[in-house]
């Protein structure tokens, strides 16, 4: 990643310190990314489709490069229930990795940073497996031309084992 995200909000809450609305660290992160020329989107909406409708909209806070969601919290802690919501912005979107961030209301606390990924899609992993069969089929395929009589999985042929009636040698 060209940008340390963890850097970034522990920069705001560094200088501005604990006890300011989600709103202020909000703008204040967006300070930042303007400053070092990262593209972001603020307050992007989220589309609920519902059997070809749309039901509702969730809205992420910060979409950073058009890959990573950042969601900010100014509350005592940061709850499952959240990641829950960050997973649901993810999987709504279709991207792959979101910061979950609570710059705490109490002097004292430390930042709560929590990154969350969701693995591959579905239709990533099944590109993956079919990309990974045919790597396999070649290779297979090459060692019967390799190694007579070795039998490739994805093949209905064998190649005939020749046998030798002939003494092994002294460096054999």
């Amino acid at each position: 990643m060209k940008w340390d995200i963890e850097k970034i909000v522990k920069e705001v809450y560094s200088e501005l310190g604990p006890g300011y609305s989600e709103r202020v660290y909000h703008n204040a992160v967006e300070v930042i990314l303007r400053e070092k020329g990262i593209p972001y989107e603020s307050e992007r909406h989220i589309l609920v489709r519902f059997r070809g409708h749309v039901v509702g909209q969730l809205r992420a806070d910060i979409i950073i490069d058009n890959t990573v969601i950042l969601e900010l919290k100014a509350i005592k802690t940061l709850t499952d229930g959240m990641d829950q919501q960050a997973r649901k912005y993810l999987d709504l979107t279709g991207l792959r990795l979101a910061y979950l961030v609570n710059f705490p209301l109490q002097p004292g606390r430390e930042i709560e940073i929590r990154k969350l990924a969701l693995g591959p899609s579905a239709g990533e992993l099944s590109r993956a497996f079919d990309k990974i069969r045919d790597h396999h089929r070649v290779v297979s395929a090459d060692l019967t031309q390799l190694l007579p009589g070795v039998h490739a999985p994805f093949s209905n042929e064998t190649s005939p084992v020749p046998c030798s009636t002939e003494q092994p040698g002294p460096f054999d």
